[in-house]
């Protein structure tokens, strides 16, 4: 998975052009600066609290510990994130 900055290089490329490197002064003092510090507060805001995997362990009889279920569990993250308004693709 590509980390924050790649994929906003990307998505800069493909809107506005090439980003000028940090290390020039005018990145600092240009649009691409003000754009990036954008996007990594909207990276930034992006938080989703997942159910508890507590609540997904099942008892049955004679097995001790309990059992965790993962696909219901994974139906409530799936159902969480899409709360957030996060398309999933798939689980």
């Amino acid at each position: 998975m590509p980390d924050i900055r790649e994929e906003f290089e990307v998505w800069h490329h493909a809107e506005f052009g090439y980003c000028i490197s940090e290390e020039d002064d005018a990145w600092n003092a240009g649009e691409c600066a003000k754009r990036w510090e954008v996007w990594q507060a909207s990276r930034a805001a992006l938080r989703v609290d997942l159910p508890d995997k507590k609540q997904f362990v099942e008892y049955h009889e004679g097995l001790e510990g309990g059992e965790f279920n993962w696909q219901r569990y994974m139906v409530a993250v799936k159902e969480a994130l899409q709360q957030a308004g996060i398309e999933v693709k798939q689980l």
